[in-house]
C-alpha cells in the first residue's frame, strides 16, 4: 500500500522549510467562533470530566434537530452515536462489520481513509470511478464481477470533486448491490452545499423506500474550529447503529464533557452553521477566480471546501502526462502545493480553500511564471 498522500505532502512542506503556498491541505483553519471560545474559557475543567449520559443524550437531541433543520431528515435520538472523530468512526465501522474476504465498494476520486482502514481487515476493495461526464456519479460496471458487496462506501459531498448525492445515484447503487449490502456515506462536508438543500443518504433512502441497512457519518471538526477535540456522529438504521453502539463500549476512550458541550453548541446554533457555509462559499469563489486567471480549468464546485481542476497539458513549458508529475513541478519549481489524483483515464489537481489570504495573493502573482496550458 502506498503512503498516505497528505502525510507525504506534510513531510515535503516541512523539508522545504520555506513559505511554500499550501493549497494541498491548507495553512488556515475555520475561524474560532466566540461562543465556542467562551465555553472553553468559562469551563476548561470539563476537559477532564467524562461526559455523562445526560450530556450524550442532549448532544444526540441537538444532532437530530440539526439533521431535520439542514437535511430534512427525522431520526430518533437513539439512532445518533457520538464518536471522537471521523477516523475513529471509520476504524470502528470496518472493525465491527467487516470480515476477511468481504467485498467493499469505494469510489475514486474520494477521501482515501475509509479504503485504507478497510484494507487492514483483509477485505477485497473494489474502486468505482466517478465519471466527470455524469456529474461524478460512480461507474458501477465493476459490480458484475465483484461478488456480494458487504459495504458500499460513498463520500458525498465528495472530496475532492464537490459532487453531491443524488436520488438516482443512490437508487442505482442500491439496486446493483442488493438489500443485504450496507450503504455508508461519509458526509464530512454535508451542510456545505451552495445551491439547494443538502441531501442525506438517509433522506434519499426513505424517499426511495430502500431496504438496505444504512449509516451516515457527520463530522463537526471539518466545519468548526475545535482544535484537537475531533468529534463526529453516526446516524443510521436501528439495527446497524445498535451494533455499532454495542461495539463502541470498548472501541474508544470516553468523550469529555467539554467535547459534548462544544459539539452540542455547534449542532444547535443555526447562525453559526450559516456563517461557516458563507465563509467557505466566499473563499471558494475567490480561489476559483484566481486559478482560472492562472489558466487552470476547474470543475463546478456545488459543495465542499475544495476546487478540483482538470490536468493541464503543460506547466512552464513542460508537457504534463500525470497528476503527480504536475504536483511535483508546482511544488519543486514554484513552491505551490496541491493534491494530485489519478483515476484513469482522468487526472486531477485539487486546491484547498483553507488558504491564508496572503497565500492567495502570492498565488495570483505566479501567473506569468506558471505558463499553464490547459
Amino acid at each position: 500500500m502506498s503512503r498516505y498522500q497528505f502525510s507525504v505532502i506534510r513531510e515535503r512542506l516541512r523539508e522545504r522549510g520555506d513559505d511554500a503556498l499550501d493549497f494541498a491541505i491548507g495553512s488556515a483553519g475555520v475561524p474560532l467562533a466566540e461562543p465556542l471560545a467562551e465555553i472553553v474559557r468559562e469551563q476548561p475543567q470539563l476537559a477532564l470530566s467524562r461526559a455523562t449520559p445526560d450530556e450524550l443524550e442532549a448532544f444526540a437531541a441537538g444532532a437530530a434537530e440539526m439533521l431535520f433543520r439542514v437535511f430534512g431528515v427525522r431520526v430518533d435520538t437513539d439512532l445518533v452515536l457520538a464518536v471522537p472523530g471521523s477516523r475513529v468512526a471509520m476504524s470502528t465501522l470496518t472493525a465491527c462489520l467487516l470480515r476477511p474476504d468481504d467485498n467493499v465498494l469505494v469510489t475514486e476520486p474520494g477521501y482515501p481513509a475509509f479504503a485504507r482502514v478497510a484494507a487492514h481487515q483483509h477485505v477485497r476493495i473494489w474502486r468505482a470511478s466517478l465519471d466527470p461526464e455524469r456529474d461524478f456519479l460512480p461507474d458501477l460496471d465493476l459490480l458484475a464481477k465483484s461478488g456480494p458487496i458487504r459495504i458500499a462506501a460513498l463520500n458525498y459531498p465528495n472530496n475532492p470533486t464537490g459532487a453531491v448525492l443524488t436520488s438516482s445515484g443512490v437508487a442505482e447503487l442500491a439496486a446493483r448491490v442488493g438489500p443485504e449490502a450496507i450503504l455508508f456515506n461519509d458526509s464530512a462536508y454535508g451542510p456545505l452545499v451552495y445551491e439547494g438543500s443538502p441531501p442525506s443518504l438517509l433522506g434519499i433512502g426513505a424517499l426511495e423506500g430502500l431496504e438496505q441497512p444504512m449509516a451516515e457519518l457527520h463530522s463537526l471538526s471539518k466545519l468548526f474550529s475545535l482544535g484537537p477535540l475531533g468529534i463526529s456522529y453516526f446516524v443510521g438504521t436501528s439495527d446497524l447503529i445498535g451494533e455499532l453502539r454495542e461495539y463502541s463500549d470498548f472501541a474508544w476512550a470516553p468523550l469529555s464533557s467539554l467535547h459534548l458541550q462544544l459539539a452540542r453548541h455547534c449542532v444547535v446554533d443555526e447562525p453559526l452553521l450559516d456563517s461557516v457555509r458563507s465563509f467557505f462559499a466566499k473563499r471558494i469563489e475567490a480561489l476559483r477566480a484566481t486559478i482560472v486567471d492562472l489558466g487552470f480549468r476547474p470543475y463546478p464546485t456545488p459543495a465542499g471546501m475544495y476546487v478540483l481542476c482538470s490536468l493541464p497539458r503543460s506547466i512552464a513549458g513542460t508537457a504534463v502526462t500525470g497528476a503527480q508529475q504536475a504536483a511535483d513541478i508546482l511544488l519543486d519549481q514554484f513552491g505551490l502545493a496541491v493534491a494530485a489524483w489519478e483515476v484513469a483515464p482522468h487526472a486531477y489537481l485539487r486546491f484547498s480553500s483553507l488558504y491564508r489570504e496572503e497565500d492567495l495573493e502570492s498565488l495570483a502573482k505566479l501567473g506569468e511564471r506558471l505558463e499553464i496550458v490547459s
